[in-house]
């Protein structure tokens, strides 16, 4: 009887530790996937951006003066009238280089940190604010697009009420 009692405890405390090990293990990064495909078509500068999983605002700015400098490089004043449509597939190439993918990356990964998908982050604040249509829940936006969404009559969301335009541009309020 006591060698039986002396394997319980022995099998208890391997249940506890294992049981332990895998409550403290890590939560596994909502955005392991997407990082992962942003860096096969990403330039060196934005893996170098993406290499440690988080986008600063620092590395934003950098990228925006990356453009800036390039598009200056093709003799075109970033800003300036007629902007970046004038300098055409050239300017898009800047910006596909520098900020193109890492900027909407850095919003989507802030306003939606769980990688639930950004319209249905989006829903779940127009619910909360009582505006999201009778008969729809936040689940049901899971696929959906956000022009999709926006463009849709059968939602007719006022994008002229201030809840409905924050919610779209910050979903975390």
């Amino acid at each position: 009887m006591r060698r039986r009692t002396r394997e319980w405890i022995g099998a208890g405390v391997i249940a506890a530790v294992v049981g332990g090990v895998m409550v403290l293990a890590p939560e596994p990064d909502p955005y392991v996937q997407v990082l992962a495909e942003a860096r096969k078509t990403a330039s060196d500068f934005q893996l170098e951006v993406l290499a440690d999983g988080q986008i600063t605002d620092a590395e934003i700015d950098r990228g925006f003066t990356q453009m800036e400098d390039c598009l200056r490089g093709l003799g075109f004043e970033p800003y300036g009238e007629g902007g970046t449509e004038i300098a055409g597939q050239d300017a898009d190439r800047c910006f596909e280089t520098t900020v193109g993918t890492i900027h909407e990356l850095k919003w989507r990964m802030e306003m939606d940190p769980e990688n639930k998908g950004i319209m249905v982050v989006i829903a779940e604040c127009l619910d909360r604010h009582g505006v999201l249509p009778d008969g729809y829940e936040p689940a049901d936006f899971r696929d959906k697009d956000v022009m999709e969404v926006m463009g849709d009559p059968a939602l007719d969301f006022n994008f002229n009420d201030a809840v409905v335009g924050q919610c779209f541009t910050d979903p975390r309020n």
